[in-house]
């Protein structure tokens, strides 16, 4: 930049430069997979990394505990479940500027019977 004025025109200031950071993608690939006894069910969920994350926030709702998130920095996690019902899960993917919108949600049925 330069000033002006009516006895001309100034020198040119010095240069700054500036990042400009944005929130990261929504991340994609949301996949769940259930394995042991009906008992004792272990839930793993996992997703495709996203470029400019440092952190996942995973959102599990649950048939008897209610809605719950907890934040990683991972792309898989793994839990055992006690319950009957519907398991919801959705995730969405953070940096220091903020958190991308939430993924498309993925539903397993458990049933103890």
């Amino acid at each position: 930049m330069r000033a002006s004025n009516s006895g001309g025109i100034g020198p040119w200031s010095t240069t700054k430069t500036v990042q400009v950071a944005k929130p990261p993608a929504v991340p994609t690939g949301l996949s769940l997979s259930v394995s042991g006894p009906s008992y004792r069910t272990v839930v793993a969920v996992s997703w495709n990394a996203v470029a400019g994350a440092t952190s996942y926030q995973l959102e599990e709702t649950h048939p008897q505990e209610g809605v719950s998130t907890s934040t990683v920095t991972t792309t898989s996690v793994s839990s055992l479940i006690y319950a009957d019902g519907s398991l919801r899960y959705r995730v969405r993917a953070c940096n220091a500027v903020g958190c991308s919108a939430w993924s498309s949600s993925k539903s397993v049925f458990l049933s103890s019977l």
